[in-house]
């Protein structure tokens, strides 16, 4: 029977391996996410238009888990915050799945 509790802890140990080994591409995407300028280009935006900015200026993670483990920490650090609006992502791989739009948050 699957358990939320071990689901929740598997997600934190993957979100762990991500940040320990892309620790300079999270320290770069998150000076990046806190830039007045950078956070112009966006009003708001899912986790996919997120990491193509952050790809154009510092390139890719190692790993593509770091990508939605820089989305989670940035909503827990309030520098983005959900809109409460969803649409299709737009990538090929992405397969068109519905995605959470966000915007800035207040700590910006």
């Amino acid at each position: 029977m699957p358990d939320l509790f071990e689901a929740a802890a598997a997600r934190d140990a993957g979100m762990a391996r991500a940040t320990q080994s892309n620790a300079w591409w999270f320290s770069q995407a998150f000076d990046l996410l806190a830039s007045p300028t950078f956070q112009n280009r966006l009003a708001s935006f899912t986790g996919e238009d997120l990491r193509q900015e952050v790809e154009i200026h510092i390139g890719p993670p190692t790993t593509p888990n770091a990508v939605g483990t820089l989305v989670m920490l940035a909503l827990k650090r309030g520098l983005i915050e959900k809109t409460g609006a969803f649409v299709p992502m737009k990538l090929k791989a992405s397969h068109a799945r519905i995605t959470p739009v966000y915007r800035w948050g207040s700590l910006t």
